[in-house]
């Protein structure tokens, strides 16, 4: 019997021993990722950066966009790559991944063949998944108003905000509302496709701080993909009373490059002079308008500055009421995300000859990247085809041009212009940035110009 156990003992050394040579051995031959910028969830626009075990690239190739295919996603991501450090390569899209859905990435043997020893990518690191967030509300704004038709009808309006749009005709299906627990009726002021729904409750009896839940069954579709809802998905709020007019916060917010302040009221506001109203400390030049529960401030905020709000004690709710006091917050700009785009969407900028000037407007993108294909004119049928909108040149003389999505037009033209620019070296005018293009050497094929900035370090902010 000892003989038995000290055997047994014997091999269980031996195959403890063996298992850890093959474990240093599967360390040593083995590539690794370390550390990536991501989990299971990632936003729609943002760069993917993976950190290897061993530097890969060579000087030569840190920060330069490569023409390599290092990862192969399905869905399919049009982007590009670029070592960012010798043992860090970043994907960034050109554009947008889809609303809620499953990506998967596999690598290519390229990874391989740039480590000087050939080692291979380990097999719990080849192929790596994650997703968009998936489809969900993440905001609801509960505030009285008046019926629109008819004035004398008193609403409870709800605003729901979707991540991503939603078919109104079909969340009408799945919808249900309680007030107090109790189910009510409603009507969907938002029609079509938004990601912003008004819902509105006509009042019937005392609604003043009753708690309200908004269930909407599993099902829910996004207006692109396939991707629907699996669980219910619940919103709990109390709505406020009527009686009572109160702000309920100021934001600080941007919208295409410009910032805003949005005031958020328990109910419409009922004043008619709502500016006479507010003061600003630094003052600044500003208009206000209305809005759904509360009204927005425009005015040329500078990003970082802190501003001091007052709102009087004047100020109507559209039941009369008035503000118990005066509101008083201080609001930071804090930095803006980086944005591009063209500054006048109706600027006649690009001629058949001649200097060319065209105005961006570009927030904290330090360079970009400006793209210019020439379509000819044999191919221009099949161009508009895919797009309505286009700069002209040559006998076509009405320019216009606007945001879409970039198509692959290789085999449309050909690129007459490839520029990294920083964006210091930009000539302004009222804060628009110009953006001088000249073309040596063009041919003379007719055809139209397709011009596209981007930045050169998140190609998925970008204009076309």
């Amino acid at each position: 019997m000892k003989k038995t156990i000290g055997h047994f003992l014997s091999y269980l050394s031996l195959a403890f021993a063996a298992a850890l040579v093959f474990t240093s051995c599967s360390s040593d031959n083995d590539l690794q990722i370390t550390a990536k910028n991501f989990q299971d969830i990632v936003e729609q626009q943002q760069n993917l950066t993976f950190t290897f075990s061993e530097d890969l690239a060579p000087d030569s190739l840190i920060n330069q966009w490569s023409k390599e295919t290092y990862i192969t996603f399905t869905p399919a991501v049009k982007g590009k790559f670029k070592w960012t450090g010798k043992n860090e390569l970043t994907f960034s899209p050109e554009v947008r991944f889809e609303e809620s859905t499953y990506y998967t990435g596999v690598f290519s043997d390229k990874i391989s063949s740039a480590s000087a020893d050939k080692k291979e990518l380990r097999d719990e690191d080849e192929k790596f998944t994650f997703h968009t967030p998936y489809l969900n509300v993440v905001n609801l704004n509960t505030f009285w108003a008046k019926n629109e038709i008819d004035r004398s009808i008193n609403e409870v309006v709800n605003e729901l905000t979707f991540n991503y749009t939603v078919n109104t005709g079909q969340l009408k299906n799945l919808m249900e509302i309680t007030v107090g627990g109790s189910a009510v009726a409603y009507d969907i002021h938002t029609n079509g496709v938004n990601s912003l729904v008004s819902i509105a409750i006509k009042e019937n009896g005392n609604y003043n701080d009753k708690p309200i839940v908004i269930t909407i069954k599993p099902g829910l579709k996004c207006t692109t993909g396939t991707y629907q809802t699996k669980e219910p998905i619940v919103f709990k709020s109390v709505i406020p009373s009527k009686d009572n007019f109160r702000i309920i916060q100021i934001q600080s917010l941007y919208e295409n490059g410009k910032g805003y302040l949005q005031v958020t009221t328990n109910q419409e506001v009922g004043s008619t002079n709502i500016s006479g109203q507010v003061s600003i400390d630094p003052a600044v030049a500003f208009t206000t308008e209305k809005t759904n529960g509360g009204f927005k401030i425009n005015a040329e905020f500078t990003e970082k500055q802190t501003y001091s709000i007052t709102i009087k004690k004047d100020l109507e709710g559209i039941f009369g009421g008035r503000l118990p006091s005066d509101y008083e917050q201080t609001i930071v700009f804090g930095p803006q995300e980086p944005y591009i785009s063209f500054a006048n969407k109706k600027g006649i900028y690009l001629s058949n000859a001649g200097f060319k000037n065209i105005g961006l407007q570009i927030i904290n993108v330090t360079n970009i990247q400006v793209t210019v294909h020439k379509i000819y004119e044999n191919n221009i049928n099949a161009f508009f085809g895919q797009n309505s909108h286009y700069f002209s040149s040559n006998e076509y003389e009405s320019d216009y041009y606007s945001d879409y999505d970039y198509l692959d037009m290789s085999d449309l033209g050909d690129i007459v212009y490839d520029k990294t620019i920083s964006t210091k070296s930009l000539s302004k005018d009222n804060g628009v940035s110009l953006l001088p293009l000249q073309f040596d050497n063009v041919n003379d094929f007719k055809g139209i110009y397709v011009v596209k900035v981007q930045s050169d370090n998140d190609n998925y902010i970008n204009a076309t």
